[in-house]
């Protein structure tokens, strides 16, 4: 009896060895951590510069200096039409005349090339550029609407596509839109000053961004 009882705890006593040993090996195993083997997805290159393509939104005289200039020399510009849409016209009447009236000005007061003219006709002077301009789309707040509503009766802008002509060849060497929008919190504390004074300020953005990319000659 004696015998039976110490095989049997012997035994056991086995048992109980190989069972916290396999515990032991368990607990020491370890997860291998998951490697992602995908390839990573290659990055689109933002825009190199604001004024690239067909239109430039946003436009402020910063933005517009980084333009690049044409290949071609110029000594003399010449402005020749300058449109806005009917339905614009009936709404803001002094606007072409005001941006018009600025770009020419803005351009003068350069004094890099020799002639700035408007409405010349041929012939025309040798390297000079012809310009067109027109107000594809304005809207300014109205000076109740700014009053009552402040920051609330919304932004101010306008939009001036213009296009340059070679006065020799008749060639159209670039055509652009350029966009303006005002800050409309700035123009409630300036009580409308900066909604009224959007057709000069254009002006003088798209004054600047021809003297920009048309090169004067020296």
């Amino acid at each position: 009896m004696k015998k039976t009882r110490k095989a049997f705890l012997i035994c056991l006593a086995i048992a109980l060895i190989f069972s916290l040993y396999a515990c032991t090996t368990t607990s020491k195993t370890t997860t291998k951590p998951v490697v992602d083997t995908t390839t990573p997805k290659a990055t689109t290159p933002q825009a190199t510069s604001a004024t690239q393509g067909s239109r430039i939104d946003g436009a402020t005289m910063e933005i517009v200096r980084r333009a690049k200039p044409l290949e071609t020399t110029y000594s003399n510009i010449v402005f020749k039409r300058f449109e806005i849409p009917e339905h614009l016209e009936k709404d803001y009447p002094d606007a072409v005349t005001m941006c018009k009236l600025m770009i020419i000005s803005h351009l003068r007061r350069k004094n890099v090339f020799a002639n700035v003219m408007e409405n010349s006709m041929p012939p025309y002077p040798i390297r000079t550029m012809l310009i067109d301009g027109k107000i594809k789309d304005m809207r300014i707040a109205s000076s109740a609407a700014r009053i009552w509503g402040g920051a609330f009766a919304g932004s101010s802008f306008m939009e001036v596509r213009i296009r340059l002509t070679d006065a020799a060849s008749k060639k159209t060497f670039h055509e652009k839109v350029i966009a303006s929008t005002n800050n409309a919190f700035a123009a409630a504390w300036s009580m409308g000053a900066n909604d009224k004074s959007l057709p000069t300020d254009m002006g003088r953005i798209v004054g600047e961004y021809i003297y920009t990319i048309i090169p004067a000659q020296p």
